[in-house]
């Protein structure tokens, strides 16, 4: 049950998905961001990598760069600079703690 005093409201004041997590307006833990058409790796030699059209959970965000798991193998985690993130990632999904 999602409750009534909550309000969503769309968000239009951030210019790309890095500047909405480093605005510090949110938990991290709250941020899941979702990937788009195309796979991607920044160790050429990595056996892990982010995957195409798949939601990862942010862990943090920090030092121009981001921290991401897959919700489905938390082991490896991906730490991507924000230039990344802007360039292959497509949306950010927020769920506060209270509608969990």
């Amino acid at each position: 049950t999602i409750s009534s005093n909550i309000e969503i409201k769309p968000c239009y004041e951030y210019n790309s998905l890095s500047e909405v997590v480093n605005s510090g307006k949110f938990k991290t833990s709250e941020l899941g961001i979702n990937t788009g058409t195309e796979e991607f790796s920044n160790d050429p030699k990595a056996k892990r990598y982010i995957s195409t059209g798949h939601a990862y959970n942010l862990l943090r965000a920090e030092n121009g760069a981001m921290t991401v798991i897959d919700p489905y193998n938390s082991t490896f985690p991906h730490t991507i600079d924000n230039i990344d993130i802007d360039s292959k990632f497509t949306s950010i999904i927020y769920m506060p703690d209270e509608l969990r």
